[in-house]
């Protein structure tokens, strides 16, 4: 495993994300501004790691399946 650039991991980053961007339930946020957000916070994150996260961390989406999405509901951050 690659040593950490960030203090943060990905995963508590797009919850910050979600939290500084301060979505409400139903809001809809496209991948774009998302990455656009790691891009200028977090600029050493590969798009395709972002990328694997958002399919992770959201709900329904097909993908999500194949990333190991936590069973306990902790990855469940977007519809």
């Amino acid at each position: 495993m690659g040593q950490k650039k960030y203090e943060k991991s990905v995963r508590e980053l797009m919850f910050d994300f979600v939290k500084e961007r301060n979505l409400k339930e139903n809001e809809i946020v496209i991948e774009e501004e998302i990455i656009k957000w790691f891009n200028m916070n977090y600029p050493e994150i590969k798009e395709n790691t972002i990328t694997a996260h958002i399919y992770r961390m959201t709900t329904n989406d097909k993908n999500r399946v194949h990333l190991h999405a936590k069973n306990d509901g902790t990855d469940d951050l977007l519809y």
